[in-house]
């Protein structure tokens, strides 16, 4: 320990507020008029108090020292050791976000009976932010060798140390406007058809404000809708229904934040030629690298804006996040009380927008805002590199239910799906980088090398959620005396697993999608209970008690499938690491890093061994007095 320059009591906290208006006014202005308003305006604000700040340089302990030659005991340090309180802080993250929409619903009767619905949204979001690292961060790296954007490695006496200064900051709105028209059309008492349209203007803002910002026009976001549906006897007992439809993604602001201007994150790379660590200072760090302690190596921008004027990343001709969906579906019903269904479901991206992304050697990560596979999407990183990949992502799912409603005191619903998703782009939320929720700024298109395996191949396959069986079950049952119990149970098969090795900064699926297998089959049971007593009146007692994972099962859901403690380096290709990943007959991870043992390419003990499990039982209780 430290104890007199860390106190692990330090009063500084985040606070914030969150406040939330909202009105409706809905107005029948007559049998066949039906008007409505609804405004709503979010506020939400984080931010840093107490008077604890570290306003200094803070060193941290990226790898251990301890035992190292050459270092003196009173300088060892275990990994993960700081000698000092975190210098980050947030003085601002200020989300606004004002909501105003209104529709009119007309009821007319021509060739059958027909609910037209018009519409539109008027959106305004805001971002104030001012946080992150306030003072430069040193994070010391003992014993261990630097690979650098050139394919090369550098290495000091006692290994190499990264100065870097993460932090954001901007003030920008954003406007978002939509228009719908639909129509409900009852031609018969058997078939009825849903048709409309959805059209949006969309302005993303840059947090640098004298760079441009992009604009989607009324024509680049034109969403049709078509739906029907069939009561085949007539009889109101069997009915098949169908629908398809265009979806339009609305950009979020991790984007716009991370790579036009809002993030700002250099990594400035020195040799380690001390072991005297309390003794390396830094000083304008924003102005370039200024430090003691080591050599200059390279610096790498991992924010390098993306929309700067005359030199703009920005594809002319971006396209807006685009997904399709058809369903088909057909409905019996067995009983006055008991369905059964059928429900078939076809799920697919045309267009995404990411970073493209290339490491410049001298500079660092390189941004392109495109649609992979297309225009500057297409090829923008070199000879040396394939044609990015288009996205894909295909889902394909059949349901198959059967629904008791309430009588009797019981009810249950019970459903198993059986499905496929296949592709190469998880979606928004990254299940290729464990849910990461970074959306449009993921890992896919950075450099390519997670969209290819080491023979050169696209890494398609089956991604990591695709879960080909899935069943559930719920019912509830009440009891005259007052109680009643409620019972979930799920099962479905497990998450892909595959193997990967970091190389560039990237990980990679050196082996293909789901060379690991599946964690194995997982089920679970949660239980309900709850009682009401009469008190008096109208007053009444409800306890209520809430157990998941009733048998407490302890599951594996998930391993660790990274091969490797050390990035992968690929001799011979110095200057060039796309070249070196991307030569004619690919590589063999496996050799590569036994050829560079024992001081790098080392497993990582930790490969294929679980890493997460089933959550524990839990119990949660309640008691509510109404009246």
């Amino acid at each position: 320990s430290n104890a007199n320059t860390f106190n692990p009591r330090s009063s500084v906290r985040t606070d914030g507020k969150n406040d939330s208006y909202s009105a409706i006014v809905d107005y029948t202005a007559s049998n066949s008029l039906y008007l409505n308003l609804t405004g709503s305006y979010l506020d939400y604000d984080s931010f840093s108090t107490g008077g604890d700040y570290n306003r200094n340089i803070r060193r941290t302990f990226a790898t251990t020292n301890t035992n190292l030659a050459g270092v003196p005991a009173s300088f060892q340090r275990v990994s993960g050791f700081a000698d000092g309180n975190v210098n980050s802080f947030a003085v601002q993250d200020r989300y606004t976000r004002f909501n105003l929409s209104t529709d009119a619903t007309m009821y007319k009767r021509w060739k059958g009976d027909h609910a037209i619905k018009i519409g539109g949204l008027y959106e305004r979001i805001g971002n104030q932010a001012n946080l992150g690292e306030q003072h430069p961060n040193i994070a010391l790296s003992w014993d261990s060798t630097y690979a650098n954007l050139n394919g090369g490695t550098n290495r000091g006496t006692y290994g190499f140390f990264t100065v870097r200064r993460i932090y954001t900051g901007g003030d920008i709105k954003e406007t978002n406007l939509s228009l719908f028209a639909q129509d409900q059309w009852t031609m018969n008492n058997k078939l009825t058809v849903n048709y409309g349209v959805r059209i949006e203007n969309e302005e993303i803002p840059s947090y640098k404000p004298e760079n441009p910002g992009v604009k989607f026009g009324w024509g680049d976001k034109i969403a049709p809708r078509l739906g029907f549906a069939y009561d085949i006897k007539g009889d109101g007992k069997w009915k098949t229904y169908g629908s398809w439809g265009v979806f339009y993604d609305t950009m979020k602001l991790e984007m716009p934040r991370g790579a036009w201007g809002g993030d700002h994150w250099i990594d400035y790379v020195y040799t380690l030629d001390t072991f005297d660590w309390p003794s390396i200072t830094c000083t304008d760090i924003n102005g370039g690298p200024n430090c003691t302690g080591g050599k200059f190596i390279e610096q790498n921008d991992r924010r390098h804006p993306s929309n700067e004027l005359g030199n703009s990343l920005i594809d002319p001709n971006l396209k807006p996040t685009r997904k399709q969906e058809f369903t088909l579906g057909f409905d019996r019903e067995l009983s006055s009380v008991m369905s059964l269904s059928v429900r078939y479901a076809h799920k697919w991206w045309n267009e995404t927008i990411d970073d493209v992304g290339v490491n410049v050697p001298g500079v660092g990560e390189v941004y392109y805002i495109a649609n992979p596979g297309s225009g500057f999407g297409a090829s923008p990183l070199g000879a040396q590199f394939p044609t990015v990949p288009k996205v894909l992502n295909e889902y394909d799912g059949v349901e198959i239910a059967l629904r008791k409603r309430f009588s009797n005191r019981w009810q249950a619903t019970t459903s198993v799906v059986l499905s496929r998703l296949y592709g190469n782009y998880g979606g928004l939320a990254s299940s290729d980088e464990n849910g990461r929720t970074s959306p449009n700024v993921s890992r896919y298109y950075d450099a390519l090398y997670l969209s290819f395996d080491q023979k050169g191949r696209e890494a398609n396959g089956k991604l990591n959620t695709d879960r080909p069986v899935q069943f559930k079950a719920q019912g509830s049952y009440s009891f005259d005396f007052g109680t009643s119990v409620g019972l979930n149970f799920y099962a479905r098969h497990g998450t892909l697993n595959s193997s990967t090795v970091n190389y560039q900064g990237v990980p990679v699926y050196f082996n293909g999608r789901g060379d690991l297998g599946r964690t194995p089959f997982l089920n679970q049971t949660d239980l309900n209970l709850l009682h009401d007593f009469k008190i008096k009146g109208d007053v009444k007692l409800s306890l209520q008690a809430d157990i998941q994972n009733v048998f407490d099962q302890a599951t594996v859901t998930q391993i660790a499938f990274a091969a490797y403690r050390d990035a992968l380096v690929i001799p011979g290709f110095t200057g060039n690491p796309g070249g070196a990943f991307f030569q004619p007959n690919g590589f063999d991870t496996v050799a590569l890093q036994a050829a560079r043992l024992p001081s790098s390419g080392r497993p990582d003990p930790r490969y294929k061994l679980p890493n997460a499990y089933q959550s524990a039982r839990s119990i949660r209780v309640m008691a509510k007095v109404s009246f």
